[in-house]
């Protein structure tokens, strides 16, 4: 990924994360941005990794997960 692309990809996690209606205080609300954030990557590195083991386990079959060697950039 180009630094350029980097940058993107970071910009629209936070734009995703701002769009989020969190309510409490400041402390509150961090910590809802913390768990979204957490919550957020877990689910796209299991989706990394099931791709991944989905193209081992079946490489002659289209790959369901194709998304995540092109849109989300998991295994770029």
């Amino acid at each position: 990924m180009t630094d350029e692309e980097t940058h993107h990809s970071f910009q629209e996690l936070v734009d995703l994360i701002q769009k989020q209606n969190f309510q409490g205080t400041e402390e509150e609300i961090r910590f809802q941005q913390i768990g979204f954030f957490d919550k957020y990557v877990k689910e796209n590195i299991d989706y990394g990794f099931d791709a991944l083991n989905y193209s081992i386990k079946y490489p002659l079959d289209a790959n369901p997960y194709d998304s995540a060697f092109r849109s989300e950039g998991f295994l770029k």
